[in-house]
This record gives C-alpha cells, sequence and structure tokens, in this order.
C-alpha cells in the first residue's frame, strides 16, 4: 500500500504541480509518518510547511523527481508506465481486485498487450508536459502473435484503433508532402531568381535606374545594383536549405511517433498478465 501511495504522491506533484497537499491527507500521512519514506521524499525534494507538504521546483528536483517515479513504477506490479506521461485517476491509489475487475478486458486489447520499453538513455531524463519526449520509449506488442483468439468486442476496438491510426498516419503524411513542396518551392525560385541575373530575359521588362556618367562603350551600372552570389555562396544555401528540411522531417517524425504513442497508452497494460 505504501508503494501505490508513493507512486501516487510522485504523480501527483509531477502532473499536477497546482494541486496542495497537506502532511494530514489520508495518502499522504502514511508516508511522512514513515522515517524510510519521508528520508526518501526528503532526498527527492519534499519539505514541511506548517501543515503543507512543498516540492522543490528547481530543474535539478524535476529530474530526480521523474527519475524516482521511473524507478518505483518499474519495480510496481500494478503501477503502469502511463503515469510518467500523463495523470490517470484510474491508476492513483491502491491496487484493488476490484478496481482490476471493473476494468474492461477489451480495454488491454489482450491479442496484442501493448507495452512501452525504454530505450537506452541516461538515467533521471525530463519528460516535458507536451509528451515530446515520448519517443525515447518504444511501442511493443507483448502477445506472441496469433496465441489468443479475438473476440467481437475486442475486434470493435481494434477496428477504431486501426482507423485512428490511419488518421494519423494521413495528417502526418500531409505533413510530410507539405514540407517537401515548400522546399522544392523555394529551391526553384532561387534558381529562377540567379538564371535571371545571368542574362534569361523577362515576361515583363522593368524600368531600371542607372548611375550618372555611363557612355555608349561602358556598361551601365543599376543604382542598387545586388551582388550576385558566388559558387560556394549557393552551395552553402542550398546546403543550409538541405538542412533545414531534414530539420522539419524530424520534428514530424518524432510528432508523429508521439501521436501514436498516445494512441496506444489507454491500452497499455496496468496488471501482470495471468
Amino acid at each position: 500500500m505504501s508503494l501505490c501511495f508513493f507512486v501516487t504522491q510522485l504523480a501527483l506533484t509531477k502532473h499536477a504541480a497546482d494541486v496542495q497537499l497537506k502532511v494530514s491527507d489520508l495518502s499522504v500521512r502514511p508516508l511522512w509518518q514513515n522515517f524510510k519514506i519521508k528520508k526518501v521524499l526528503s532526498a527527492t525534494g519534499f519539505h514541511q510547511i506548517g501543515l503543507l507538504l512543498n516540492f522543490n521546483k528547481t530543474p535539478s528536483r524535476k529530474q530526480l523527481l521523474t527519475a524516482v517515479l521511473q524507478f518505483m513504477l518499474s519495480v510496481s506490479a500494478y503501477k503502469s508506465q502511463v503515469l510518467l506521461y500523463r495523470l490517470d485517476v484510474n491508476l492513483l491509489g491502491k491496487s484493488s481486485a476490484s478496481k482490476n475487475a471493473a476494468s474492461p478486458e477489451m480495454s488491454k486489447l489482450p491479442s496484442l498487450t501493448p507495452v512501452i520499453l525504454p530505450r537506452n538513455q541516461k538515467l533521471g531524463f525530463s519528460l516535458s508536459d507536451s509528451l515530446t519526449n515520448l519517443t525515447d520509449y518504444r511501442l511493443r506488442m507483448s502477445t506472441p502473435w496469433l496465441s489468443r483468439p479475438e473476440k467481437p468486442e475486442e475486434m470493435e476496438e481494434k477496428i477504431r484503433l486501426a482507423r485512428s491510426k490511419s488518421d494519423v498516419d494521413d495528417e502526418f503524411k500531409d505533413h510530410i508532402e507539405r514540407a517537401k513542396t515548400w522546399h522544392q518551392i523555394t529551391v526553384i525560385a532561387q534558381a529562377n531568381e540567379s538564371l535571371a541575373k545571368y542574362g534569361r530575359p523577362r515576361t515583363t521588362p522593368t524600368k531600371v535606374k542607372v548611375r550618372s556618367g555611363s557612355t555608349a562603350s561602358q556598361q551601365r551600372t543599376p543604382v542598387k545594383k545586388e551582388r550576385l552570389l558566388v559558387i560556394p555562396e549557393v552551395d552553402q544555401r542550398r546546403d543550409y536549405a538541405g538542412f533545414v528540411l531534414q530539420q522539419r522531417m524530424d520534428n514530424i517524425d518524432v510528432r508523429h511517433k508521439t501521436e501514436v504513442m498516445k494512441l496506444y497508452l489507454p491500452y497499455i497494460q496496468t496488471t501482470p498478465s495471468s
């Protein structure tokens, strides 16, 4: 029970910082009165101010809080890794057989049983509220292929999930196409501008003011003459344009993976499979 309350305390502090807890609360009092648990909480960044249990919200303490929460979730048999990313009231408090029995089996997708596995990373990473670091984790299906038959209810749930994922995939395909189109339009416009400077005739000639003092044997110099780019400068611009395009593509890929992970979060296994 203490471990469940401990995880609840960390999750509330991480995702609901505006919620003010008191040491007299039913879920906090058993923790704060336990000397060993109080020592861990104090080392994490908690301290008592009157009847309030305050958390020191420095970047290093927030990082430590996330690391401790991740460790406690890994050793807990009844708490889900979902609490790392968002606050789910169904996962707070102590676990009970009635709560587990009340949750519908189809919400777990027993023929798939999706789980979240951490990638190789340093301890104490920081997860932002926007879930941008969900890509630090891998989504895997723990049920072997065709080892468990599907029920009609689960099939309907999987169809809804597949349609939602298809919508997300189509949306981000549009983002990729727009990024590529933007890059092509920009590069072609720059190339056309360079070719025009080198003598390609314009469809609508414009009047250009030139500097005085020129003769028929001298080339007239425009008043607003733009310096032509040399080859290394053109190459540098194109390289940078390619770099910007790759950055956009990487950003779209991260957002796509994050949205897909969000779709599967409600189906993550929260209790050990029997």
